[in-house]
């Protein structure tokens, strides 16, 4: 693709869209109605828009007149009407120019055009796509750590409450183990009184 300098950006001089549209005398448009300004007309004389004539389809010898005019192939710019060299180096700043390359005509310009739309846009859908599949893929992370963090709360939360009852059976069972010992000891006690009790009560010979 031609490289022009930013100042000639925007002209319809310097754009691939900007073309010969042939028409004839009855409005309608021959084909192919579009036709390229070669280098020569855009930079260095003036566009020739002289009428020409073609011949007729189905007749051997008739011809029709044709109007030549300046036109854009995408229809942004109207161009129909004016001065043509300066309509050519007017700055429109236009958004839709298109570098013009020597040999090709409006309509592979456009075609080439259509064919980076495409190729953005695929771009911008495989973009959209990768953009989607790791914001999936950070969620489905995030979600297995919050899972994880849930999980190892869950088990202290329940390691502790087995540790609080385990040390309160311990407590019952040492309590229980000094209630015996003591009923124990009362008990050795109770039977050392009456053992004493009944040992006083037979005196020997």
């Amino acid at each position: 693709m031609e490289s022009y300098r930013q100042a000639e950006r925007g002209k319809c001089r310097t754009c691939g869209f900007v073309s010969k549209m042939v028409t004839l005398q009855d409005g309608s448009r021959s084909a192919p109605a579009y036709h390229e300004i070669p280098s020569v007309e855009r930079f260095e004389v003036d566009v020739d828009l002289s009428p020409g004539i073609v011949p007729q389809k189905g007749q051997d010898f008739g011809v029709t007149v044709v109007n030549v005019q300046l036109a854009c192939i995408r229809g942004v710019a109207e161009l129909y009407e004016g001065d043509v060299s300066e309509e050519l180096h007017r700055d429109r700043h236009c958004p839709a120019w298109y570098a013009y390359m020597p040999g090709f005509s409006p309509q592979e310009h456009l075609r080439d055009f259509r064919m980076q739309e495409l190729e953005e846009l695929r771009r911008q859908t495989d973009d959209a796509r990768e953009r989607d599949r790791r914001a999936y893929e950070e969620r489905t992370e995030e979600r297995r750590r919050e899972f994880e963090k849930e999980l190892t709360e869950r088990s202290q939360i329940t390691r502790q409450e087995f540790d609080r009852a385990d040390q309160l059976q311990n407590r019952r069972l040492m309590k229980m183990g000094i209630i015996f010992a003591a009923i124990l000891g009362l008990l050795q006690i109770i039977a050392a009184i009456i053992g004493a009790l009944l040992t006083n009560s037979h005196p020997g010979p």
